[in-house]
């Protein structure tokens, strides 16, 4: 049994400290806020690998749709995972991109299905689609997930086999003894030993990467997800107009466009945005009129420079391994598997090893 530190309590680090719990190893999950509150609770958590390219990063979000519906049969319930697939359709010059996208989709193997209108207004008969669409995509197996309850129900599990669940728990050193990680330092002055310390702290794993005396180059960027009470404008699934994308939240309806996040990039008000995406969900959901805002977050995606997940142990670091990837809410419980089997049994499946972070030096 090796004594394992996992940094960062998100859908990721989560995932895998119930995985290397579960495999009988002594772990430690650490987390500077509490389960689920970073990035992950500002994600539009959508499963999917329908815009993924190239073909070995397709097949790795795939196999990360299909260990979804894996772990809700291993736990026998997961209330925070809620399938029902996502419908999409595109106006104007683009409908050339979205035909080829199918074909490569179909080349591929990806459910995907061309719907008519009728058959789009059967699946969402609320909505008001533009009159010059004449026909949508539904991936079908593509769902949805309530991260931050997610993340807190794989801390519980990740309890349940023993392990140690740290929040408000700030890593300010990595500390080595001669070549080899060997712990981390808090920042109230507790030192937890370690055998392992495996990155998963999102945005900040570059930041931790450095204190481990590594480079982990990211090329971040930002998303505005807005939370919108919706009397009675819902939607059933995942939706992606030209203009919004809308999927249920609970009790609320949960609204995404690149547009808001590009306006944020160049400086943007958030909250004017978040306003604007409500308006444009009104345009296609009419009932939305009397809704409002109930809230709006700002979160930061962890990506790796090159655009690709990095997964796994770093060989010219003994004691250190990073779990850092963009779609971590797709990825999530499939990183944690194939990660977990590398550390504890040295087997690097097939679908990880073009992800090892040695690639990074």
């Amino acid at each position: 049994m090796r004594r394992i530190v996992v940094i960062g309590a998100g859908v990721v680090g989560a995932s895998l400290a119930f995985r290397l719990a579960q495999a009988g190893q002594a772990v430690v999950l650490l987390d500077s806020a509490e389960p689920g509150w970073g990035t992950t609770g500002s994600s539009f958590a959508w499963t999917n690998s329908n815009t993924k390219t190239p073909e070995d990063y397709f097949a790795l979000n795939v196999a990360g749709m299909r260990a979804w519906g894996e772990l809700r049969d291993e736990l026998g319930a997961a209330p925070w995972y809620s399938e029902g697939g996502n419908l999409a359709w595109i106006v104007g010059d683009d409908g050339g991109r979205l035909e080829a996208q199918v074909a490569r989709l179909r080349a591929w193997s990806y459910p995907v299905e061309w719907l008519s209108r009728a058959e789009m207004a059967d699946l969402e008969p609320a909505l008001r689609v533009e009159d010059d669409v004449e026909q949508g995509v539904y991936f079908p197996t593509e769902s949805w997930v309530d991260g931050p309850a997610m993340a807190r129900a794989m801390a519980d599990e990740a309890r349940k086999h023993g392990a140690e669940v740290h929040v408000a728990s700030q890593v300010t050193a990595i500390e080595r003894d001669g070549g080899r990680i060997s712990g981390v330092q808090l920042a109230n002055g507790e030192r937890i030993p370690a055998d392992l310390v495996v990155n998963c702290a999102g945005p900040a794993a570059d930041a931790i990467a450095r204190l481990a005396g590594r480079e982990l180059p990211l090329a971040p960027t930002r998303g505005l997800i807005v939370r919108a009470s919706h009397a009675s404008g819902q939607v059933r699934r995942i939706v992606h107009t030209p203009r919004v994308h809308l999927r249920p939240d609970g009790d609320l309806l949960m609204l995404h466009h690149g547009d808001a996040d590009a306006g944020i990039e160049r400086g943007e008000s958030p909250a004017e945005w978040a306003v604007e995406l409500l308006r444009r969900a009104a345009d296609y959901l009419p009932a939305l009129e009397a809704a409002r805002v109930s809230r709006w977050s700002v979160g930061t995606r962890p990506i790796p420079a090159d655009g690709r997940t990095s997964a796994g142990l770093v060989s010219v670091l003994p004691g250190y391994a990073e779990v850092v990837t963009h779609s971590g809410v797709t990825l999530g419980p499939l990183l944690a598997t194939l990660v977990t089997r590398q550390i504890v049994d040295g087997q690097t499946d097939p679908l990880l090893a073009p992800f090892s972070p040695d690639r990074f030096g």
